[in-house]
């Protein structure tokens, strides 16, 4: 189960609690560095201004802090995001300095156009890795429909890898580590999340209903994997306990 320290990454949802009292998601940086994170998944609902970005930037450029871009929107509900929506997001991941974007999945039928919109966008602004959550809707996050909709992307030469939120799949009714395992080729960043299957909300890690041993000892040392859940109002101090469980 254990994970290395080189694949640990914290989501700023476990920040939730204190998040909306700050001015910024970098007020934290420090004291996640201290307990041993250098890779931060920043989110996008939780950015002040463009001041803003360029801040977050700034502070994790001077701890050595690798940052990852959230993004809440669905990158094909029924068709791709407007373009002008898309240059917005791409954009602020390079203020960031941020080499990886996340979107949740949806579904549509893709053309190639649409494809090469996104390979344009990849490459204008310096992203590397494009990468696509399981949300929590039927109609597109089931483990089956996810992985035959990244075959259709890569067909059409978009590279585009999954991240899995191992707490979602119980929102859909399915088994997370059946999941995972259809799934492993293609995935390339983890949300690691228990939720409880009575109540379909997160927990801290073991107090749920997900396997969560089993899926993080077949996670290869090459994926990152980050903790996506809340941490109450104390986070960094259930963080470092929610580490010791893991690494």
């Amino acid at each position: 189960m254990k994970i290395n320290n080189s694949q640990l990454t914290i989501n700023m949802l476990a920040y939730e609690a204190l998040v909306n009292e700050t001015t910024s998601q970098a007020d934290f940086f420090d004291e996640i560095k201290t307990a041993g994170i250098t890779k931060i998944e920043v989110r996008r609902e939780y950015i002040q201004d463009a001041a803003d970005l360029v801040a977050i930037q700034q502070a994790a450029a001077g701890l050595e802090i690798e940052l990852f871009y959230a993004v809440p929107e669905i990158l094909f509900a029924d068709k791709l995001l407007p373009l002008e929506d898309l240059e917005t997001y791409f954009n602020e991941a390079h203020l960031l300095g941020a080499k990886q974007i996340k979107f949740t999945a949806g579904y549509a039928e893709v053309t190639q156009e649409e494809a090469d919109e996104l390979n344009r966008l990849l490459n204008k602004f310096g992203i590397e890795n494009l990468t696509l959550e399981n949300g929590q809707d039927p109609a597109f996050a089931k483990a089956e429909t996810l992985y035959e909709f990244i075959q259709e992307l890569k067909a059409k030469k978009l590279p585009v890898s999954v991240t899995f939120d191992t707490g979602n799949c119980l929102y859909v009714d399915e088994n997370p580590l059946e999941s995972f395992r259809l799934l492993t080729e293609e995935i390339r960043y983890i949300h690691l999340k228990d939720v409880s299957k009575e109540t379909l909300s997160p927990t801290l890690n073991g107090e749920g209903d997900v396997p969560v041993k089993e899926i993080l000892a077949q996670v290869p040392v090459t994926v990152n994997v980050a903790i996506e859940y809340p941490l109450g109002t104390h986070p960094t101090a259930t963080l470092a306990k929610e580490i010791a469980k893991i690494s």
